[in-house]
């Protein structure tokens, strides 16, 4: 208890950095933990603490775009980090000497030569210079830092109850009640169903929109590409000087809608379905419960589609879950399960995943949609563990009575 509680006082300290050691202490402390002392290091954390760092938002960038973004530099000049591409107020070349600009505008004419030959959109060393400064100004920017810093919190938070329920056995069931006891299971499925809905991306005028602006070089006559011949005797600053004189502008802005996902950190929402997977692989009570939460399914739908394969595959896996038939006995209760999440159209977010480009994701899918037959088929009625009830491991699972479980 002496080692407990020193690692709770230091998750509870100010210090971001000892917060987050010590919540990664403290998860590995609780995994594969005996039920007594996973109960007294949740006792010893608080379960209202747990509800405050994880319902407390991270700190929004779009909604203090003006405030907080438009950040001072160096030099006291306001520089805008969200739109990097734009152009800015900053005079990023004013350092630069004659020789360094004629080297550059060499550089320039010759990536525009290129381009117009291979067709592909080059950015100039002044616009690639430009970005490397503003992503150096917003690693240095301590509004940008706090946000990482409240994200890695709750990760490790959202990880720290993960590994209370993740033990497979006898004893996970009965975490699993204590955990919805002690945080109430209806604020557990709230704060777990706002870290899978996407926070919208406002800009300085509240509209989620976003542009870029791309370097690419100007289209002749269809079938014909600028040719240059240059005499011998002509110099280098001769040749970049009337290269810059005879070629026309050629950036373009190219408006596109944002990504749901954008401002949406894969973290949490890794570690929020790897709690659901838990939940989902405890008593079939509890996974009625889980597919009773309406706003947790409405928000978990667009997150099949995610770009990154590992949530692809949680979501696999908690469908798989979800539908496991626990014995003879609960062929009724998972029929149900299944119909409804078909009725949610979450079987149809499923076989889309038949024809991802990740493996493991496909396997997992034909894994659910194989117990979708089983159960909601009339014909078949396939007993669990037998021939057609596809059971399986991927990445770092493991499986225990049939069920895949998810193991940090």
């Amino acid at each position: 208890m002496g080692v407990l509680g020193v690692l709770c006082d230091h998750a509870h300290s100010t210090e971001p950095e000892l917060r987050i050691s010590a919540l990664w202490a403290l998860k590995h402390l609780v995994n594969q933990a005996d039920n007594k002392l996973k109960g007294q290091c949740l006792d010893a954390l608080g379960p209202g603490w747990l509800i405050q760092t994880l319902t407390t938002e991270p700190r929004e960038l779009g909604n203090s775009h003006k405030a907080h973004m438009a950040t001072a530099n160096a030099a006291g000049e306001q520089v805008d980090l969200l739109n990097a591409a734009e152009e800015s107020s900053m005079n990023f070349d004013s350092e630069l000497d004659a020789s360094s600009d004629e080297d550059e505008e060499m550089g320039d004419s010759l990536n525009y030569l290129r381009a117009s030959q291979s067709n592909v959109m080059v950015p100039s060393r002044r616009v690639l210079r430009r970005r490397l400064r503003i992503i150096k100004e917003s690693e240095e920017n301590p509004v940008l830092r706090a946000r990482k810093d409240d994200i890695r919190i709750q990760v490790q938070a959202l990880d720290f109850i993960r590994n209370l329920i993740g033990e497979p056995g006898p004893g996970q069931h009965d975490m699993i009640e204590c955990l919805l006891s002690a945080l109430s299971a209806t604020r557990l499925f709230d704060i777990l169903t706002s870290k899978l809905k996407p926070r919208p991306t406002a800009g300085a005028s509240g509209q989620s929109s976003s542009a870029s602006t791309t370097t690419a070089p100007p289209r002749g006559p269809a079938g014909k590409q600028p040719k240059l011949s240059t005499p011998a005797s002509s110099s280098s600053s001769t040749f970049a000087n009337s290269l810059a004189q005879s070629k026309p502008p050629y950036t373009m802005t190219i408006s596109s809608p944002p990504s749901p996902f954008a401002n949406q950190p894969v973290e949490l929402i890794t570690s929020t379905l790897f709690i659901l997977i838990h939940i989902a692989n405890g008593r079939p009570a509890h996974r009625h419960h889980l597919i009773s939460q309406s706003p947790l399914l409405t928000a978990l739908i667009p997150i099949f589609n995610h770009p990154d394969r590992r949530v692809r595959v949680a979501c696999c896996w908690l469908v798989h879950n979800l539908t496991w038939q626990e014995d003879a006995g609960d062929h009724g209760g998972a029929r149900a399960r299944a119909a409804m999440l078909r009725e949610r159209g979450i079987e149809d977010c499923i076989r889309p995943l038949l024809r991802d480009e990740d493996m493991d994701t496909r396997e997992r899918a034909k894994m659910c949609v194989d117990q979708f037959r089983r159960l909601l088929s009339d014909d078949v009625n396939v007993p669990p563990g037998a021939p057609g009830s596809s059971v399986g491991v991927g990445m770092a699972g493991l499986e225990v009575g049939g069920r895949g479980v998810w193991q940090r």
